[in-house]
C-alpha cells in the first residue's frame, strides 16, 4: 500500500525535489474565493480533516503540497480546511523539518520532506486514517490536534478545488459512502396491518392510504447489473419517474440545444462527475473544448489562465475543465506543459491529438499502481476508445473526401517496423471516423499510392523512406 502511495503522488516527489535543488522561490498564495465560500456555507460543509462545521472564519485555505516544499498555488492543490487543522498541519512540517528555507538542510531531511509530502497528500484526499501509513507525522499531528484523540468522520466535506464547482454539493468520496450508510439506517419501513385490522378495514370496506412513495411492485430495486448510468436519476424497473424527467427537461433541453448534444450514455469513471477521468459528458463538447484551445491558448501565459479560460468558455462545468485541459495539452506537447507549447504545435491534426490522449491513457492503464479504482481495465479502455472514436466523428463531419496525413503521422509516432501495426489501426480509425467501409489496402492503394501487391516488408520499407525524406 505503501508504494502505491508514492507511485500515486510521484509527481509531487519530483517537483519538490526540482524546487528544492534548485532553490526556486515559493509560488505566491492567495485564498479561495467569495463564491466558494459561500458554497462552503450554504452547504454546512465540515473540515476534511476532523469534521469541523464551517462558520464565519473558522476555516482556512490549505496548500496540500506546502509551497514551502514546491507546491503549486493552482485548484489541485487547494482544500479547505479548519484554521485548527491547518495551523496543525504548519506545526507538523515545522516539528518534522526544522525551520524554512528547507534547502539548505534538503539533502540531511530528504526522507522526512517525502514522508511529509505524501502524508499530506493522501490525508487531503484520503482522510486523516490514511495517514497511519506514515507514523512520525501522523503522531505529530494527532497529538498536536487532538491531543491523541480520534476525531468524528466528516460527513459534508469537499475535496481539492480542481474537483467541484460553486454549485456542486459536498463530494469527498469516502463521505458520500458515509451518507449512504447514515440514509439507509434512517430509511422507515412501514409494518403490515395485522389480521384483525384488516378483517375490520374489510368489513367496513376502509381502504388504508398507501405510504408516499410506496409501490405495489415487490421488486423495486434499481437495476445495477451495467456500469452505465442514466442521467444520476433513480430508475426502477427501466423507467425513470416523471416528475425526475420533468424536472430535468429545462436544463437539458437547454445545453442540447447550445451544443447540439445526443444521449451519449453516462459510464462510470469515463464521463460520470463524481469520479476518474471526470471527461464531459458528450463527446461533442470535448471536441468543442478542443476547438476552444486551438483558438484561445496561445492568449495565454500560464496553465492557470488557460484554466479559467476553459472554465468561463461555457463549452463544459466548470469542475470537467481541469482534466479536460491536462489531457489535450498533454496530447500537444511532450512534458504536457504550456511553456513547452508553440503555435505550430498547434496545426497538428485533430484525430492525431486524439490518438496521443488515447496512447497516454493506454499507458496509465497498464500501470497497475494509477487509476487503481478501475477494476475491469481492458473493458474500460474500450469504452475509452467509443467515446473518442465519437470525438473524431465530431471533426470528421464535413471532411469526408480528406485523406490520412500519413507523412505528419510519421514524423510524429514512427519509430520502426515495430509502428507498423500502430499506422494500420491509425488509418483505419482515420477512415471509420469519415464513415467510410475502404479496406485498409484500398486505402494504402488509392490515396498513398502503395499497390495491393506489394507484402508488408516492402510496405515498411517505403514507409520508413518516407519518413527518413521527411526528416531531411
Amino acid at each position: 500500500m505503501l508504494s502505491e502511495i508514492k507511485n500515486r503522488y510521484t509527481q509531487s516527489l519530483k517537483r519538490s525535489e526540482s524546487f528544492l535543488k534548485t532553490k526556486k522561490t515559493a509560488a505566491r498564495s492567495s485564498s479561495i474565493t467569495s463564491s466558494r465560500e459561500i458554497c462552503l456555507l450554504r452547504n454546512q460543509a465540515e473540515c476534511p480533516i476532523c469534521a469541523t462545521k464551517f462558520m464565519g472564519k473558522n476555516h482556512n485555505t490549505e496548500h496540500i503540497h506546502p509551497r514551502a516544499l514546491g507546491g503549486l498555488n493552482n485548484d489541485e492543490n487547494k482544500i479547505q480546511m479548519c484554521t485548527a487543522c491547518n495551523n496543525s498541519r504548519n506545526l507538523t512540517m515545522q516539528s518534522m523539518l526544522g525551520n524554512p528555507p528547507y534547502y539548505k538542510n534538503y539533502q540531511k531531511i530528504k526522507t522526512d520532506v517525502d514522508e511529509f509530502i505524501l502524508w499530506s497528500e493522501v490525508t487531503a484526499d484520503d482522510g486523516l486514517q490514511a495517514g497511519s501509513f506514515f507514523p512520525r507525522a501522523q503522531e505529530i499531528f494527532t497529538e498536536t490536534r487532538f491531543a491523541k484523540n480520534e476525531p468524528p468522520a466528516p460527513e459534508r466535506s469537499y475535496g481539492r478545488f480542481s474537483t467541484w464547482d460553486t454549485d456542486d454539493p459536498p463530494n469527498l468520496n469516502l463521505n458520500k459512502k458515509q451518507s449512504k450508510n447514515i440514509n439507509s439506517k434512517s430509511k422507515f419501513i412501514p409494518r403490515k396491518p395485522g389480521i384483525i385490522t384488516r378483517f375490520f378495514d374489510w368489513v367496513f370496506d376502509y381502504q388504508p392510504t398507501k405510504p408516499e412513495g410506496s409501490s405495489n411492485n415487490h421488486n423495486s430495486k434499481t437495476d445495477n447489473n451495467s456500469n452505465r448510468i442514466d442521467d444520476g436519476v433513480p430508475v426502477e424497473n427501466g423507467l425513470k419517474s416523471v416528475h425526475s424527467r420533468n424536472k430535468k427537461s429545462v436544463s437539458s433541453n437547454i445545453i442540447k440545444q447550445r451544443l447540439g448534444e445526443g444521449e451519449y450514455p453516462l459510464i462510470t469513471h469515463l464521463n460520470s462527475s463524481s469520479s476518474g477521468l471526470r471527461f464531459p459528458r458528450e463527446p461533442r463538447q470535448f471536441a468543442l473544448c478542443m476547438e476552444w484551445f486551438i483558438e484561445n491558448v496561445m492568449k495565454f501565459t500560464t496553465f492557470d489562465e488557460c484554466h479559467e479560460g476553459l472554465k468561463e468558455s461555457g463549452i463544459i462545468p466548470k469542475s470537467r475543465a481541469w482534466a479536460v485541459l491536462v489531457n489535450i495539452l498533454h496530447a500537444y506537447t511532450p512534458n504536457g506543459t504550456l511553456d513547452s507549447l508553440i503555435e505550430e504545435d498547434l496545426g497538428k491534426e485533430k484525430n492525431l491529438v486524439v490518438h496521443g490522449i488515447l496512447e497516454n491513457l493506454s499507458t496509465t492503464l497498464t500501470d497497475q499502481t494509477k487509476m487503481s479504482y478501475i477494476v475491469e481495465r481492458e473493458n474500460f479502455f474500450q469504452e475509452i476508445e467509443k467515446y473518442f472514436h465519437n470525438v473524431n466523428r465530431e471533426f470528421g463531419k464535413g471532411h469526408e473526401n480528406e485523406i490520412f496525413p500519413l507523412i505528419q503521422w510519421l514524423q510524429l509516432n514512427w519509430k520502426n517496423e515495430s509502428s507498423y501495426p500502430l499506422l494500420r489501426k491509425a488509418i483505419n480509425n482515420f477512415e471509420a471516423e469519415k464513415g467510410s467501409e475502404r479496406n485498409y489496402r484500398d486505402i494504402l492503394r488509392e490515396d498513398l499510392e502503395i499497390p495491393k501487391s506489394w507484402p508488408v516488408v516492402k510496405i515498411i520499407n517505403k514507409i520508413t523512406h518516407l519518413k527518413n525524406e521527411s526528416s531531411d
